[in-house]
């Protein structure tokens, strides 16, 4: 399937912005492509964002999800449950066999300075702002049958304050017979309590499903949008993947506001485009700002898959993810080296040809190359480049077992600790805890230094989908200071009292060799501090308690069921 590269407003449900996205020029398919769970997880708005959880309850394993989408670097995946209900999920929770997956569009999603505030899930609920300011609205309209009132189909936004300044949609056809819209739109002067409302005229209810999710826009120059020929209506029924010159006026509830073609807004949503698939049936139609595609490098020697991206400015683009097993395919053996750069006396070894490397830590950018950190079968470990000018020396060979390393840093920015880096977090993880309801009773300094274990180890957080961003993202959450008492009073306190009852040394006893469920070491060695990298099950455990969705009792007096649910679900 071939796919071509597209750059517009927002795209995609639940996305978003002004970064490039693709889409795969090969649409309709004849069936949506399908991935299993592998673990319980929940679907959320935003990758990477664990506060924006769609769902009260986790997905079962097993449950078998449609595929719309990914974000660009395959750790999430936009997937549709029961035919209705999209969102996103890491996909460490997803069974093995996702290498050679296709999926209709890859996006990039938005970044974290763009808060989570809400869904709707009905064209007739409006939504009532919980902040003020510029709001991000991001939807999808999914019809699973060809509709004929939807011919005509024209959504409009309202609010009863604020100015709708800018949108836009793509309308892809999935399959024959179903068909996904992804809209978007840039509400400024939003106040508190304001509300936004859809309505999809000429479409008979019941015949399709409406999502939209709402997001504040705190992020500055960060996020910048541009003019769009959109504002408040998008004649959403028209096939189209770039953008269009509008035919509407803003509708608007309150004071009355005049909205032009370019209306004046004090930041900017991106929307220079280059045209896939069908032609939009809409005049007039401005000449898009055509995006060049990246040229591809064509080896003739390549093996595997291949899903070249640009990581390195100035050179070929890399076939290869971080956690893969990749195959020496050059004619002679490849150069290990010390550093990612090919100066002199750094070669620590040579890898032979057709051997194979599992992809440590990378990519990295020198020398006009892109360099992995590897280990190979004959455990040589080191820095080895994936090419050089147009031929590759790597092709993907195998999915990894995520096996990870530390890498010798060659970033400035890696070389503080976790603590250093994020004190910010500390310090406010500390004073929710202080301000909790949950009792600590006398363990306030095995509460600290839990806590300082946390920030202390969010770096090993580097799974596809669940990385230091997502972990400390996690632990911002309103009752992050709920769980982290919840987790020193109950497994401390039960320690302190075996400790007691059975003559060993709170500090430095091992609680596995003591009987302790995992979960239960893994929290005493963080408070002992002699917990050493966290592997990949324990990482997933911590993250999927500082996540989950529960009663705000179970921290106080029902943490075993909570203890027990991760230890089955993780250990």
């Amino acid at each position: 399937m071939s796919k071509v590269k597209v750059s517009y407003l927002i795209l995609i449900m639940f996305l978003a912005s002004a970064c490039a996205t693709t889409i795969d020029e090969s649409l309709p398919y004849t069936d949506l492509p399908e991935i299993q769970l592998a673990a319980k997880t929940k679907l959320f708005a935003a990758p990477g964002n664990a506060m924006s959880a769609l769902t009260s309850s986790a997905l079962p394993v097993g449950k078998r999800l449609n595929v719309i989408g990914s974000d660009k670097d395959r750790a999430w995946w936009l997937v549709m449950a029961d035919n209705q209900t999209l969102g996103w999920i890491p996909t460490i929770f997803v069974r093995d066999g996702v290498a050679n997956l296709e999926s209709a569009v890859v996006i990039d999603p938005l970044p974290l300075c763009a808060s989570f505030l809400g869904t709707a899930d009905a064209l007739d609920a409006a939504w009532a702002s919980t902040s003020a300011g510029s709001v991000i609205v991001q939807g999808s309209i999914y019809l699973p049958q060809t509709a004929p009132s939807f011919a005509d189909a024209l959504l409009t936004i309202t609010t009863n304050s604020g100015t709708v300044t800018a949108s836009d949609y793509v309308h892809l056809p999935l399959t024959a017979s179903s068909t996904l819209i992804l809209f978007t739109a840039a509400i400024d002067n939003v106040q508190v309590n304001s509300t936004i409302a859809f309505d999809l005229s000429t479409v008979e209810s019941g015949s399709y499903s409406f999502q939209a999710a709402f997001f504040s826009d705190g992020c500055g120059d960060k996020l910048k949008r541009s003019a769009s020929n959109f504002t408040n209506k998008l004649p959403v029924s028209q096939p189209k993947s770039v953008h269009d010159k509008a035919t509407s006026e803003l509708t608007h509830n309150g004071p009355v506001t005049t909205s032009s073609a370019t209306p004046p807004i004090s930041a900017t949503v991106a929307l220079s485009t280059t045209q896939s698939g069908a032609t939009p049936a809409m005049t007039p139609t401005p000449t898009p700002t055509i995006t060049p595609t990246p040229t591809r490098v064509v080896i003739a020697r390549s093996a595997g898959i291949e899903r070249p991206r640009t990581v390195c400015a100035n050179t070929y683009q890399t076939r290869l993810f971080k956690g893969q097993i990749a195959r020496v395919i050059t004619d002679s053996r490849i150069n290990v080296r010390s550093d990612p750069t090919t100066r002199a006396n750094n070669v620590v070894g040579k890898i032979e040809v057709q051997d194979t490397v599992t992809l440590l830590d990378g990519p990295e950018c020198g020398q006009e190359m892109v360099w992995w950190y590897v280990r190979s079968s004959r455990d040589i470990v080191g820095w080895v480049s994936e090419g050089i000018a147009d031929e590759y020396f790597l092709a993907f060979h195998a999915n990894g077992t995520g096996e990870t390393v530390d890498a010798p840093s060659v970033r400035e920015d890696n070389s503080s600790s976790s603590a250093n880096t994020y004190p910010e977090l500390r310090t406010s993880l500390l004073a929710k805890a202080q301000r909790s309801s949950v009792r600590i009773e006398n363990f306030a300094p095995q509460r600290e230094r839990f806590i300082q274990a946390l920030i202390d180890h969010l770096n090993d957080f580097n799974q596809p989908g669940l990385n230091a961003q997502t972990m400390s993202s996690a632990l911002q959450s309103a009752d992050a200071g709920d769980r982290v008492n919840g987790a020193v009073r109950h497994i401390w306190k039960d320690w302190v009292n075996n400790a007691n009852s059975r003559g060993f040394n709170v500090n430095s006893a091992d609680p596995g060799s003591l009987g302790f469920t995992p979960f239960r070491q893994l929290v005493i060695r963080l408070i002992q501090d002699r917990q050493g990298r966290l592997a990949g099950n324990q990482q997933r455990a911590l993250y999927s308690y500082f996540t989950r969705r529960e009663s705000s009792h179970v921290w106080n007096d029902d943490m075993k069921s909570v203890i027990g649910a991760i230890n089955r679900e993780h250990f």
